[in-house]
Formats: C-alpha cells, sequence, structure tokens
C-alpha cells in the first residue's frame, strides 16, 4: 500500500502540530453513543404535539447525519422536526419538514429530513428541568388521521460530554 497523497484537514494537522492547529480532541476518538426509543401512537395526537425521545445531559451533542426515523405508517399526513428543549435551541434543530407518514420510512437526513445543524450542536440545560438535562424532541407539525397502534422508532446517536 502506497503513502497517501492528499489528506483532509485534520490529517494535515496531524502531520504538522503547533499549539495553535493541533487536533479538536472534543471531535477525535469519542465513542459515539446511540439511544433508540419507540413512540407508540394513541390515535389521539394533534399537530403541534411534542414527543420526549429521551433525556440527555448538558454538553452532549447530537450527530444528526447518523440519526434514523423509522416508522410503520402512524398517519395518512405525519411531518415534523428533530429538536431539543434546551435553551438558545429549537424544535428544528437537527432536521425539519420530514415526512414520516410512508409505512415503508427510515428517514435519514439525506432521504427526506432538512438538516439544520451537520455538525450538531452541544444541548445547554432547560430550565423547566432544573437538572441540567434537556429533552430531544420531535414536534408533530402535520397530522392527520393518526392510527393506534402504530409507531415512529428514533435511533439517536450522539457524543457524551467529556
Amino acid at each position: 500500500m502506497s503513502a497517501p497523497t492528499l489528506f483532509t484537514d485534520g490529517a494535515i494537522v496531524q502531520n504538522a502540530p503547533t499549539l495553535q492547529n493541533r487536533n479538536d480532541t472534543g471531535n477525535e476518538g469519542q465513542l459515539h453513543n446511540d439511544a433508540t426509543n419507540t413512540y407508540t401512537f394513541t390515535g389521539l395526537e394533534v399537530a403541534g404535539a411534542v414527543i420526549g425521545i429521551i433525556k440527555l445531559p448538558v454538553g452532549c451533542t447530537i450527530v444528526p447525519h447518523l440519526c434514523r426515523i423509522v416508522g410503520n405508517g402512524p398517519a395518512v399526513t405525519v411531518t415534523g422536526s428533530l429538536g431539543d428543549s434546551g435553551l438558545g435551541s429549537s424544535a428544528t434543530m437537527y432536521g425539519a419538514a420530514a415526512n414520516v407518514a410512508s409505512s415503508t420510512l427510515d428517514i435519514t437526513p439525506t432521504g427526506g429530513a432538512v438538516i439544520a445543524l451537520i455538525n450538531g450542536w452541544t444541548m445547554t440545560a432547560d430550565s423547566t428541568l432544573g437538572t441540567g438535562q434537556a429533552w430531544v424532541t420531535y414536534t408533530l407539525a402535520t397530522l392527520s388521521t393518526p392510527t393506534a397502534g402504530k409507531f415512529l422508532k428514533f435511533k439517536l446517536v450522539f457524543k457524551q460530554s467529556v
């Protein structure tokens, strides 16, 4: 195998590190964690409802391009957005306008969801929790004819704060 002739920005820094340009250890060598949670529809949901997926501690960073939403046709029409409840965050922080009505659903950021911040966002505290945590949320933007017993499964990938 021959030596590389092209280098990523990070590899260039590794070749000639200085105090000013050394690697960002907050983005290198950290393990990604994932959380998978399922929301089962009752049939009584309404547009504007917010699904709390998981509480994460302050400092975690969602990695939106690795997150997925899978479902089995929970409603005739349903779109929503992925965000968090931390201070300065929004309901569309990680993805917006994802159509999740399909029965063959497997939404990824390149397959339907519009990603707001491809590098993620370091979570801040939700003042209503008072615990140094915030909710990762899915907000139902549009919804018609939800079906009881159908589901949305959320797979979230995040880096733990160091």
